[in-house]
């Protein structure tokens, strides 16, 4: 997985991050042989992650506590395929609450397009008051994760942070 800020000079309240999830990154191989798992949206993992601070929020985490997530944009650059008898594959974005916490799913299985995307916008939500893990969940119908062979999907989320870890 790749993480990008995409807009800067937003008076550091307000953050626009990018992941890039391949079909081969490291964190959707590593769930296996499985029809469904998730990609935890945060940088803890990557040994070159300059922009999450290591305090906060804490490591592992997207948001932290109290942060609200403001939109979600998911487009797909390259179509995602496999082997065998998958026919189908999803992502949306979630939390411990709900898989689909902030998006509904989109289908990262069909012919990419300027407009094959899913926005969402006016979220202004989290769930909870505790730091928030936020992921993107995989749902593949007719094989598992295992199997796939191409494809990437952009996942963009914008969010602000209202209050300190501390508060």
């Amino acid at each position: 997985m790749t993480i990008t800020d995409v807009a800067v000079g937003l008076g550091g309240l307000v953050t626009l991050r990018k992941f890039t999830i391949p079909y081969n990154d490291p964190n959707l191989i590593a769930l296996g042989a499985v029809t469904a798992g998730n990609v935890n949206l945060a940088v803890s993992s990557l040994t070159n992650a300059p922009i999450q601070p290591t305090t906060s929020p804490v490591q592992g985490y997207l948001l932290n506590q109290a942060a609200k997530i403001l939109g979600v944009c998911i487009h797909h650059t390259t179509a995602f395929t496999g082997t065998g008898p998958l026919t189908a594959l999803t992502v949306s974005v979630g939390n411990s609450i709900s898989n689909t916490q902030f998006t509904n799913t989109q289908d990262i299985f069909q012919a990419t397009g300027d407009t094959v995307l899913l926005e969402t916008g006016g979220l202004f939500k989290c769930g909870q008051i505790t730091p928030s893990q936020v992921f993107a969940r995989f749902t593949a119908t007719g094989g598992n994760l295992n199997v796939l062979t191409a494809g990437s999907v952009d996942i963009y989320v914008m969010f602000t942070d209202v209050t300190s870890p501390s508060e």
